[in-house]
């Protein structure tokens, strides 16, 4: 192959695109674009001095850049709002026949902060009595054991294809998402994009999306973070998601 190094021309490059959490530091001597996010008001010591190494930071929320600069980041950033593909099935199809059915899914391990048991709280709040409707709960084998004492009420803890996902969106008659906080909420996004209804609190991420018009809007509080989060994040009311 030496006939070809000539063909060959190592090109350091000036600029990194850096995708992480807040807190890991941008490689030293490079220009970094950092693509971020964070769940609660209040970034993790020492966060804002590293992001402002960066170049240019991007976020998905407008809630994300109103506290990073609330917080003293002054680089300059960017709301890029994230997405949802058409390609991966995330689109509009007929819903299937039977009982009414609401669906929450989340990865439950980010010390409780999707709200998961929170759904079946308010699932049965809703429901005492009702025979005729059920609660999936979508999750992963590695995630905290739910509570359930309800046979209307099922866990799939398991990993889905993403055309399994998209059918069971379409099969809601609406996703719940009591999640507390969150830089974007990708799955309640997905549900929307399926043509399926989202009942969840109109913040954070949330808020880049739900409105009163195309969506159940829970009311909620702001209370202080936990498990590791510092700052507020919502705290939406069970009756409010019941109703």
């Amino acid at each position: 192959h030496d006939r070809f190094d000539f063909l060959i021309k190592q090109v350091p490059e000036d600029w990194e695109l850096l995708l992480h959490t807040p807190g890991f530091r941008p490689t030293p001597g490079k220009k970094t674009a950092y693509l971020t996010m964070w769940e609660s008001t209040k970034l993790p010591a020492g966060c804002v001095e590293i992001l402002n190494a960066a170049k240019v930071i991007i976020v998905p929320s407008a809630f994300n850049a109103a506290a990073f600069s609330a917080q003293g980041v002054t680089a300059p950033m960017r709301i890029v709002p994230l997405g949802v593909t058409p390609a991966f099935q995330f689109r509009p199809s007929s819903a299937g026949e039977g009982p009414a059915r609401f669906g929450s899914a989340a990865r439950g391990r980010h010390g409780g902060r999707k709200g998961l048991q929170e759904t079946i709280n308010a699932f049965k709040l809703a429901f005492p009595n009702n025979p005729d409707v059920r609660l999936d709960i979508k999750c992963y084998p590695d995630d905290p054991k739910l509570q359930v004492d309800d046979d209307r009420v099922q866990v799939f803890a398991e990993f889905w294809p993403e055309e399994r996902l998209a059918a069971w969106y379409s099969s809601l008659t609406a996703f719940v998402s009591l999640a507390r906080s969150g830089g974007w909420e990708l799955m309640p996004h997905q549900a929307m994009a399926c043509g399926t209804p989202v009942i969840a609190a109109r913040w954070a991420g949330h808020a880049e999306y739900l409105t009163p018009q195309n969506g159940y809007c829970v009311p909620f509080r702001l209370v202080p973070a936990q498990n590791g989060y510092e700052g507020l994040w919502a705290e939406p009311s069970l009756e409010g998601a019941a109703i």
